[in-house]
C-alpha cells in the first residue's frame, strides 16, 4: 500500500507507480518535463563540464586532458606545483604529527636504561631485575 497507494496494488499498479516515479526523477534530474532519449547523458556532461571548470579553472577546463584532475587534487593536497615521488607520503606523515612532540620517556626508564648500560659497558648480556 505505502508503494503505491492502492491497499491491493497488482503487478500493473506496480509498474505503473515505478514508471511514474522515474519521469519525476529524470524531470528533476534533466529540468524538461519532455524526457528524450539522451537527455540524461546531456544533463550529466553538463554538470561534470561545470564541475571541472569549478575545480580546475576556466582556462584549464578548456584545455582538460585525462588526469589534470588527478594532478591538481595532488598539487592542492601537497602544496606542490610539481609531484616528486614521496610528496604524499611526507604530507600524510606531517599532517598526523603537526604540532605534536615526541612522547617523554618516564624518568624511572631512562634511569633504568643509563644503569643498565653502566653494568654492562663490557659485557653483551642483558642485566634483569
Amino acid at each position: 500500500q505505502n508503494f503505491t497507494g492502492k491497499g491491493n496494488a497488482s503487478i500493473n499498479d506496480i509498474s505503473i507507480e515505478i514508471d511514474r516515479r522515474v519521469k519525476e526523477r529524470v524531470a528533476e534530474f534533466t529540468g524538461s518535463e519532455d524526457y528524450e532519449f539522451g537527455d540524461i547523458s546531456k544533463e550529466i556532461e553538463i554538470r561534470r563540464r561545470a564541475w571541472v571548470q569549478d575545480f580546475l579553472g576556466a582556462e584549464a577546463a578548456s584545455k582538460y586532458q585525462f588526469g589534470d584532475i588527478t594532478k591538481e587534487a595532488i598539487r592542492k593536497f601537497t602544496g606542490k606545483d610539481e609531484y616528486k615521488f614521496g610528496d604524499i607520503s611526507r604530507k600524510l606523515i606531517d599532517n598526523v604529527f603537526k604540532n605534536k612532540e615526541a612522547p617523554s620517556i618516564p624518568q624511572d626508564v631512562q634511569q633504568s636504561a643509563k644503569s643498565n648500560t653502566k653494568n654492562s659497558d663490557n659485557d653483551d648480556s642483558v642485566t634483569t631485575k
